[in-house]
Formats: structure tokens, C-alpha cells, sequence
């Protein structure tokens, strides 16, 4: 039977609707950097037909991902018909020996048991620092074949899938766990759930306006993909200056940030960081002091952050760290949600 001719309303219709080349997508996305991070084959929770999509990269093993989590948990509990987060690896093995394992083992899950599966040793990974317990009872919560699982920790079968994620959060230059793109608008760190959804709700209001321009929703995030074009952030040094120093840091936050009471104000946490400063000047170790009061995810290994380039923090602490001499600890730094000490040990 033949399909009726369409009326001369719907022809006109089709007639007027915009052609894809004749959408300008860019007059949408307004002036934020945006990278391509693609979802590619990687689980994801959340709308199956989104108009925003989210990727995180986690780290089993920090105790920052653990704290963002209800974050993550919010937003798909109040935007979950128009966004889904996609998950990425970039396990961070000099905090923690087992913290690609956790990766490797949240791989075999996804493959012995598909999406369902890798969140339910999602969730179980992220209840308890990563050690071969923890890794051992995200098995079980799984239902994973346990043969399997220590055949993939034994060989690194999923190393290489692992190692392509790593890849590609340092070809944007931000590198770190917990580390959001939301359509490819970077965010990182256990921030507030208003940071989030200030973002969140910005992107759904574009997207939109690029439905309504024309573009179905299943393809709103590969045509944005393919014009974000932000470059890596680069090591901009200012004359006279190294090209990069080696820092412990002291972190303390307020107002949720990181792993600060959701409740402790800006004033508490100077009285705390002002007496951890006194601590210092009276001689006391600053690698013990930051096990002990850091509230970075670093505090474990005495605060120790590595090598810092200028664009890698604040600048506020990078201006306190590349003044120092080898040796040197900085006054309190204030950044946008705490304050930190610092240390220059190279």
C-alpha cells in the first residue's frame, strides 16, 4: 500500500525546518571552554535519551569521590529524565596500591555483567578505602564470577581500557579524581551541589534551545563534542621563575567543600588552619601536621601534592608556592572555599 502524500501544511513544515548545516550549534554554547570527553563505550546512569550528559572520573580509592557521590546521586534523582553520568578511570596508584585493582575489578564487572552489574561494585567500592577486602566484597555484591575477576588482576587484562581513560583526562590538562566534564564544561573536586546544578540547569536551557533549533535529543551531545575544541591548559611561568616546584600541601575547607563539615563556616576553618600555622613555627613536622589536620585527599601521604605547574591551582597558592625557597612554608593561603599552608620541599 502507498504512503499517502503528505498534506500541504506538513510540507510546508518540512519546508521551513532548519537543514542540520543551517544550525548553528556554537550560537548556543556560549563563550565556556568545553573539551572533548566522549562517553564512548563506558557505563552510564541516568536518562536514556538526555539532553545533557555528564562524565566523571573517579578514583575508588579518594575519599573525595566518596564525599561527591550524594552529589551525584541529587542530580539524578532531580534532572534524571534530561541527564545521564558516564563514568571514566583515573585511578591515582601512588595514594593507593590497590587503586587500579579497584579499577581493573570495576572492568571485569562491567563485562561479566553488564551496566547493572559495574554499579553495583560501583557503589560497594566507593563504601570504604580500597584495599583487597574491599575489592573482594565488591565480588560478591556484583555476582561476579571470582575465577574471572583474579585472572583480570593477575594478567591487567583491563589495563590498557583503563590507561585509555587516563589518557584522555590528561589531554585536557585537568587531571584528578573526582573530575566532571558536563558537556565537556569542566568541574572538579567534592564541590557543593549548587555548584553542580548552577551548571547543570545552564545546560539544559541550552540544549534546549538547540532541540527547538532542530537537533534530536539522542544527538545533542556528539554535535556539542564535536565543537569543543578547548585546549590542555599549559605551564605559563613567569620570568625568573622555575618552571615547576615540588609542594606538600595543608588543606582546610568550609561550607562541604572536600571533606569539610557541610556545616563549619569560613571562620572556623582559619581558626583551625591559624593554629595548625602556629604548630609549624614552633618546629612541629609538616608532613605529620598535614596527616593529621589536612583535609586533602593527599593528607594520607603527609600532604604531599608532587610537582605543581602554574595552572594547576589556585592562584593564589601557586603564588605563595613559587615564592618560596626550597625548604620554605608558606603563610595561610585563602582560595575560594578554604585555606591551605604550604610547603616547598624541591
Amino acid at each position: 500500500m502507498l504512503a499517502s502524500a503528505p498534506s500541504s501544511s506538513a510540507a510546508s513544515a518540512a519546508a521551513l525546518a532548519p537543514s542540520r548545516a543551517e544550525i548553528d550549534i556554537k550560537a548556543y554554547l556560549g563563550a565556556e571552554p568545553r573539551y572533548r570527553v566522549p562517553i564512548d563505550d563506558r557505563p552510564c546512569r541516568g536518562s536514556k535519551d538526555p539532553l545533557v550528559t555528564i562524565v566523571e572520573f573517579v578514583d575508588f580509592h579518594s575519599p573525595f569521590v566518596r564525599r561527591v557521590e550524594p552529589v551525584v546521586q541529587r542530580l539524578l534523582a532531580a534532572y534524571g529524565s534530561d541527564i545521564r553520568i558516564c563514568v571514566r578511570y583515573f585511578p591515582v596508584v601512588r595514594d593507593n596500591e590497590y587503586a587500579m585493582a579497584a579499577a581493573e575489578c570495576a572492568e571485569e564487572a562491567l563485562i561479566q555483567r553488564g551496566v547493572e552489574g559495574f554499579f553495583r561494585a560501583y557503589d560497594h567500592l566507593l563504601t570504604e578505602p580500597v584495599n583487597l577486602v574491599d575489592i573482594n566484597g565488591a565480588v560478591l555484591a556484583a555476582n561476579l564470577d571470582a575465577a574471572r575477576v583474579e585472572a583480570a588482576l593477575s594478567d591487567h587484562r583491563h589495563q590498557r581500557r583503563i590507561q585509555a581513560d587516563i589518557d584522555i583526562a590528561r589531554a585536557t590538562g585537568r587531571t584528578g579524581a573526582p573530575n566532571f566534564f558536563i558537556q565537556g564544561r569542566q568541574i572538579a573536586g567534592a564541590r557543593p551541589y549548587a555548584d553542580f546544578q548552577k551548571i547543570v540547569e545552564d545546560e539544559i536551557a541550552r540544549a534546549q534551545n538547540i532541540v527547538a533549533a532542530g537537533v534530536p535529543r539522542r544527538e545533542v551531545f556528539e554535535e556539542i563534542l564535536q565543537r569543543s575544541t578547548a585546549a590542555p591548559k599549559q605551564s605559563t611561568a613567569r620570568p625568573g621563575e622555575p618552571q615547576r616546584v615540588w609542594i606538600r600541601q595543608i588543606l582546610v575547607a568550609y561550607g562541604g567543600y572536600g571533606l569539610s563539615p557541610p556545616d563549619r563556616t569560613r571562620e572556623q576553618a582559619r581558626t583551625i588552619i591559624e593554629s595548625v600555622l602556629a604548630h609549624l613555627r614552633a618546629g612541629e613536622d609538616f608532613a605529620e601536621l598535614a596527616r593529621h589536620h589536612s583535609e586533602g585527599s593527599n593528607a594520607p601521604l603527609g600532604g604531599e601534592y608532587g610537582v605543581l605547574h602554574r595552572g594547576d591551582l589556585t592562584k593564589e597558592t601557586e603564588d605563595a608556592a613559587f615564592a618560596l625557597p626550597v625548604g620554605g612554608v608558606s603563610d595561610v593561603v585563602e582560595g575560594s572555599h578554604g585555606f591551605s599552608i604550604v610547603q616547598r620541599y624541591r
